[in-house]
């Protein structure tokens, strides 16, 4: 990097810091850097993708504690978005047995192209702008993304849905441990203790639940399947966290969009058997397509959650959607539940407030 560029970030830095009005004034006269302000005023130079300077409103340097704050919102709304889009998903099911994975994918990679395009052209990002070293990573993000989907989809045909959530689950311990060996990232005890108490907590939720129809012969099939989702899951939320810390939090989630188009394309031109459009009717395609587009707010969200924060503080925090889809089953779909899944839930709450309330109680004593 040239010493004039240098002296240019460290300029604009300066400006925002001391006279927001010459600030502007700097940025409409000189097209580089590229700055842009994001949350707590951070300056992001998105032609590199690279963070210029960090202030908050006051001046002072933004603390990790703020951004893992930061991340942690941006996450639970994440997890919020993905349990709506599972809420319509299931009602579309509900009121049509003809439906299946397969139409749900088609419908959700529709709309998820469409968000996509809108909010790249909304932003005015260069999808193309992507790092050398970084496009063989988004590449196998994507696919990693659409395998492990698919396999998830397929797999709870043969698995019971206890063990299958059971499984996928797992996937933030494993991200716990990679982000600790790779990302290099802090993995404590109390984060160890939290990820493994919400995982019995989900055991309990789900141990009681029906699904699996298949026979035995393809159980251990089912099993596989499910395990290469798990891997999937784990790979993604490692990429991410690589991915975002550089790239454009809007790149993951569009080129994501892009994979499940071409494989539903795929499958609409060599295997359209498996599309059910002779039972398709107005009001259960827009479910689908309303969970679509929560799945992909879902996706944009955790993908600015990542940017902020540490893989192994957030990832845990995907067990809040198992709460959020228990309360569903009981206000929407009026379930029934018993003393295992008040006993589970409360297992899932305190395990994962536990370090957020640690993290809050260490930025306070920083204080």
């Amino acid at each position: 990097m040239s010493l004039s560029y240098i002296r240019e970030k460290e300029k604009c830095v300066g400006l925002l810091d001391g006279d927001k009005n010459k600030f502007g004034s700097y940025m409409k006269r000189n097209n580089t850097p590229r700055c842009i302000i994001s949350s707590f005023n951070e300056i992001q130079d998105w032609s590199l993708g690279e963070s210029i300077g960090k202030v908050s409103k006051s001046g002072e340097e933004v603390t990790p504690q703020d951004k893992n704050a930061l991340g942690i919102i941006y996450m639970i709304i994440g997890g919020i978005s993905f349990s709506l889009a599972a809420i319509a998903c299931k009602l579309a099911y509900k009121r049509n047995d003809y439906l299946t994975g397969f139409d749900y994918v088609l419908c959700r990679s529709i709309i998820f192209s469409i968000c996509a395009i809108f909010q790249v052209i909304l932003m005015k990002v260069n999808i193309l702008n992507v790092k050398k070293g970084y496009r063989l990573l988004l590449f196998v993000r994507c696919i990693m993304g659409g395998i492990g989907v698919s396999s998830l989809f397929i797999a709870m045909k043969y698995v019971p849905l206890s063990l299958s959530m059971l499984i996928v689950n797992m996937n933030p311990l494993f991200v716990g441990i990679f982000a600790f060996f790779i990302l290099k990232e802090k993995f404590t005890k109390l984060n160890a203790i939290g990820t493994c108490g919400a995982l019995i907590g989900v055991y309990l939720l789900t141990m009681h639940k029906s699904g699996g129809s298949g026979s035995n012969q393809y159980f251990f099939m089912g099993i596989f399947l499910v395990s290469i989702s798990c891997c999937c899951e784990t790979g993604i939320n490692i990429l991410l966290r690589i991915l975002n810390k550089e790239l454009h939090y809007t790149m993951s989630p569009f080129w994501f969009s892009m994979t499940t188009i071409f494989i539903s394309g795929s499958l609409l031109c060599f295997y359209p058997t498996v599309f059910n459009f002779e039972h398709y009717t107005y009001s259960e395609i827009s479910l689908f397509l309303l969970s679509g587009a929560f799945n992909y707010g879902g996706q944009v969200f955790n993908s600015i959650a990542f940017k902020h924060a540490d893989a192994s503080l957030l990832s845990p925090l995907q067990y809040f959607n198992v709460l959020y889809l228990f309360l569903s089953d009981i206000v929407i779909f009026n379930s029934t539940f018993t003393a295992l899944d008040i006993l589970g839930g409360s297992i899932v709450l305190v395990s994962l407030l536990s370090p957020i309330f640690q993290a809050i109680c260490h930025k306070n004593s920083i204080q």
